[in-house]
């Protein structure tokens, strides 16, 4: 009797050694979680610009703005862009994109809106209306300078993609945006010597819009937009990689509540919590470019981490239940 007493002993012994041992490396597979592009910061983006950022050419009017929304949420990421225009077909379509506007001009919207917003992340696609115009072209770079130089100082947080302008079908335009882009990437240059949190990234490159995907000579269709946006995602990855991203500033009452009633192109108004409601009733997203819903909104965001968090403890609460029942069968056995 006493040696089938130890021998139960034993094998119970096993058997929770077994079970912890199991635990553990489930637990270790479940905490093997994707590393996000925000390294789990809230991206809080701002679309800076003028009608290629409003998406002008695209054929839902979202431009590179829903392409590089579904690659950021597709990460992992909330996302939240915000501006005080709303156009394209996309449910958090808020920008800051202005037909027309040139540099300076661009730099006067974003003095009314980056205050209010916040933004921790910005996107810079600015100038060729400049080199349209013919206006100032020597002086482009020192325009943009002001400009980053108030963002900066309007959202200490703000990390910012800036682009290179885009191939131009006309070829006087097109003289003038080499010379433009020229200046650009000294720019880029001169800030990460200072180390400003800025990353220049090349939409003229053979990576983004060639004239084939132009609609008029200046602007992207729908294959150029998606294009524009793998190359901004890529200059947001570096920007994380460098651990620049930080969690937006909190928005003053004031602000929250000015930010949420933009202009829309009809001239109405929406509420960002009307986007948030038709987001989280779209099956918990919007498509991505696949086709898949994909999560988009922070309360989605929320419910799986939820889920996931539940499926643990579920998961981890059942390994004392399955080491007792292995326990109590090795005692019938042995009694």
């Amino acid at each position: 009797m006493q040696s089938s007493m130890k021998q139960f002993w034993r094998l119970a012994a096993l058997s929770l050694t077994l079970t912890t041992s199991a635990a553990a490396s489930s637990d270790e597979s479940i905490d093997d979680s994707k590393i996000l592009v925000g390294g789990n910061v809230d991206l809080r983006l701002m679309p800076l610009g003028a009608s290629i950022t409003r998406g002008k050419g695209s054929e839902d009017g979202n431009g590179y703005r829903k392409y590089l929304r579904d690659l950021l949420v597709a990460d992992g990421n909330d996302v939240d862009m915000v501006g005080t225009q709303k156009s394209g077909s996309m449910n958090d379509n808020e920008h800051e994109g202005w037909d027309g506007l040139r540099i300076d001009q661009v730099y006067e919207k974003a003095q009314k809106s980056v205050p209010e917003r916040l933004p921790n992340l910005i996107t810079i696609n600015a100038g060729t209306n400049d080199c349209a115009q013919d206006y100032d072209i020597d002086g482009a770079a020192d325009r943009m300078l002001e400009m980053l130089e108030f963002l900066w100082d309007a959202s200490p947080k703000a990390s910012i993609i800036l682009s290179t302008l885009l191939v131009n079908g006309d070829s006087d335009i097109e003289e003038r945006v080499l010379e433009v882009n020229k200046q650009l990437t000294t720019l880029g240059k001169n800030m990460t010597a200072k180390s400003k949190k800025l990353i220049l990234v090349d939409m003229h490159s053979s990576d983004g819009p060639q004239e084939d995907d132009l609609v008029d000579g200046t602007h992207p269709n729908s294959d150029g937009y998606e294009k524009m946006a793998k190359i901004w995602f890529e200059g947001i990855e570096e920007a994380a990689s460098r651990g620049w991203l930080e969690s937006p500033q909190v928005l003053s009452t004031a602000s929250s509540s000015t930010s949420s009633a933009t202009s829309t192109p009809g001239g109405s108004n929406a509420t960002k919590s009307d986007t948030v409601a038709s987001e989280t009733a779209n099956v918990g997203g919007e498509k991505g470019s696949n086709g898949d819903f994909i999560q988009s909104t922070t309360q989605s965001a929320s419910s799986s981490q939820e889920t996931q968090d539940g499926s643990r403890a579920s998961r981890a609460g059942g390994y004392p239940t399955i080491a007792l029942i292995l326990a109590l069968s090795t005692l019938v056995l042995f009694t």
